[in-house]
């Protein structure tokens, strides 16, 4: 009998993302379309009037640089699958181009309709699972990868500095940063503590729980395996820096021409609505933007993208509302939607190697 794989939610939680996720949106628009209106007349003429603008500007822009937008985020998608198929191999896990495609990019559509990208990330694990790819070795190629996007922040930290620093004083720019940097330095501390000092925090445990019984012993039995986890995930971890050097460096550069590419997509569209000032500007601002809505409360960031995006006026003076509308579009709904028509149309497909196993764990015998 064939191993068949499926998605691993339920059809109806899916729809009630995407249910949440446009009404976010939705209402977000309202209040955003009459933003480039100047005056203080009734809301409803603002609307029309903001709608109207928005409207005329899509109009009259430039589709070439609209298509130069796509393309760049085309590009950064078949980076990105060149990556994670160096990262995989790098851990032992032997997909071809076909499967890590549907590996990186299938689980776009989810990520954009759950909170912190929770779906995406749970579909990945579901697929490593599929082909007898450990959880520890699975999280270490997932939270990597994220690792190496950081890269290309860092090397950008002047550029932010000097090009968008009136947008990152904005207070609702503050405000998500402050939450991202709290969520950060949580997951920081989290990991810190359960991979550095992981024979520390057994000792406390049994302290206060060895001996206990009923809940509390389920209790000590859980953490005890998941300390016991983020120890293999440390040594998945060392896999990167001192078996594969070559794959890792490789991944570490292909990700930063990655991010690159990608945050090229909001020039072009500020260029294809006919104002070319400070684009670097909207280079910085879009990248800022990008990495602190990476991990936003809501479903793709729904609702909070689009108010972010205000951002944008502060560095540039064209038509903003209907740079948010494209940035939304190219940016996050064509992967989100590229992704979604992956996901189900290889969602009862096979995954996995039928010539030989994805994943070699072979044991001295050279069974698996």
């Amino acid at each position: 009998m064939k191993n068949k794989t499926s998605i691993p939610f339920d059809l109806k939680k899916i729809k009630k993302g995407v249910a949440l996720f446009i009404f976010l949106t939705l209402v977000a628009w309202i209040f955003l379309i009459p933003f480039n209106v100047s005056g203080s007349g009734p809301f409803l003429q603002r609307w029309t009037e903001g709608f109207t603008s928005i409207k005329n500007a899509l109009s009259s822009s430039n589709y070439l640089y609209i298509g130069a937008a796509f393309l760049a985020a085309l590009i950064q998608m078949v980076l990105s699958v060149l990556k994670m198929m160096l990262l995989t191999r790098a851990q032992g896990v032997h997909f071809s181009f076909t499967q890590t495609t549907r590996f990186t990019l299938s689980p776009l559509f989810l990520s954009s309709i759950t909170p912190l990208q929770s779906g995406g990330i749970a579909y990945q694990l579901y697929l490593l699972k599929k082909v007898r790819c450990s959880f520890s070795k699975g999280v270490a190629i997932i939270t990597f990868k994220s690792a190496l996007n950081g890269l290309f922040l860092l090397l950008s930290a002047p550029l932010l500095v000097s090009y968008a620093a009136n947008a990152l004083k904005s207070r609702f720019f503050s405000g998500l940063s402050s939450y991202i940097l709290f969520f950060y330095l949580f997951v920081a501390l989290f990991f810190y503590f359960v991979m550095f000092r992981n024979r520390p925090m057994k000792k406390i445990l049994f302290l206060l729980l060895s001996g206990k019984k009923g809940f509390f012993r389920k209790l000590f039995e859980f953490f005890l395996r998941f300390l016991k986890s983020m120890e293999n995930l440390k040594h998945n971890y060392e896999t990167f820096f001192f078996k594969n050097p070559s794959k890792t460096a490789a991944a570490a550069l292909i990700s930063i021409v990655e991010m690159g590419v990608f945050f090229l997509v909001t020039p072009c569209l500020a260029v294809s609505l006919g104002s070319k000032t400070n684009l670097i500007g909207v280079y910085a601002t879009g990248m800022a933007l990008s990495y602190l809505l990476a991990y936003a409360p809501t479903p793709g960031g729904s609702g909070i993208a689009e108010i972010s995006g205000i951002s944008f006026a502060l560095v540039w003076d064209g038509p903003v509302t209907a740079l948010i509308l494209l940035w939304r579009v190219v940016a996050h709904y064509f992967p989100a939607f590229f992704g979604g028509a992956l996901l189900f149309v290889f969602a009862s497909g096979d995954f996995g190697d039928k010539k030989r196993p994805s994943v070699f764990d072979a044991g001295p015998s050279g069974k698996n």
